[in-house]
């Protein structure tokens, strides 16, 4: 495979000069210069090299790592009118390289701590074609990463991910995790339907972002009970406490309001993945930002679905 390291940076970030066609291996911090570099843009070079890159928190000049089995050119993230949102990536999963390692991280620590399904029915997490490159298959496990700066709960910022479902049944199915903390006070999940044997309902169906914050009342953005298997949908969640904000499928922010300010350690470690043991469908491209992330910029990330 081929991989990519993509360093965004100031002009006058290095000292030095990348010679013009010279590749590296990414699993090298390498630094941009000033000078006739392999350029794409003003103070961005890219290093091609002949094995995966090892994610890596960034230093102080911004490194973004993009692990692809694609051409440069082909990586969307490269596109001019992304360079403002990924400067303000602080975590990626790509789950390109078919593991559950991390493709950027700013925090010191970023190693995962694999999981299996329930009852090992997958001793290891399971991956297929995703939207861009491979992709999580939901139910057969996942990862706890150290959130501490990469994911930055504490006061603003935004997650964004693609859910496929699979295999999601009416009137009567399970939850479906995609992301939360490790202590369960902050959620991204489908929350299935269910009945009773009158056929009266006891759970509705809906896509939940959950701020669970004890002992303030728990907040709940519902995106939508109509998602449909074996279509992608964006779901791009921010934060700037006490507000939440859901968007799904480039469409218009859903707002609520949490009765206070989330305290110090008031969140866990990063958890992705479901460990139902059943196959649910595939979560792809996994981003974290320092900020929460605008209407234009989910719009410009919905412009990767495919098309139907």
């Amino acid at each position: 495979m081929i991989a990519y390291a993509v360093l965004f940076c100031p002009v006058f970030c290095g000292v030095t000069p990348l010679e013009p066609g010279k590749t590296l291996e990414c699993g090298v911090l390498a630094r941009c210069a000033v000078g006739p570099v392999c350029r794409t843009g003003p103070g961005r070079a890219i290093c091609v090299g002949d094995r995966a890159p090892t994610a890596r928190s960034r230093p102080a000049d911004g490194t973004y790592w993009v692990a692809d089995n694609t051409r440069v050119s082909d990586s969307p993230y490269l596109r001019p009118e992304f360079r403002r949102l990924m400067d303000a990536a602080t975590f990626h999963v790509s789950f390109d390289a078919g593991n559950m390692r991390p493709d950027m991280a700013e925090g010191s620590s970023f190693a995962p701590s694999v999981f299996a399904s329930r009852e090992k029915t997958f001793p290891k997490p399971q991956f297929a074609e995703g939207l861009v490159g491979r992709a999580l298959v939901l139910g057969t496990g996942g990862a706890v990463y150290p959130r501490a700066g990469n994911v930055l709960l504490e006061n603003r910022g935004a997650i964004a991910v693609w859910i496929q479902p699979q295999n999601w049944q009416r009137p009567r199915d399970g939850n479906c995790v995609f992301a939360m903390t490790s202590n369960a006070t902050f959620y991204l999940e489908r929350q299935g339907p269910d009945i009773d044997d009158d056929g009266r309902v006891r759970r509705h169906e809906g896509i939940l972002y959950i701020a669970n914050l004890k002992p303030a009342r728990t907040m709940t953005i519902n995106g939508g009970a109509d998602w449909k298997n074996d279509q992608w949908y964006l779901l791009v969640a921010n934060w700037s406490w006490p507000t939440m904000e859901l968007s799904v499928n480039g469409g218009p922010f859903k707002v609520r309001s949490l009765s206070r300010v989330p305290g110090e350690g008031a969140f866990g470690d990063l958890v992705l993945g479901d460990r139902a043991g059943k196959e649910r469908g595939l979560i792809d491209e996994f981003f974290a930002f320092r900020r929460p992330v605008s209407l234009d910029e989910v719009q410009l990330l919905w412009q990767l679905r495919p098309p139907e």
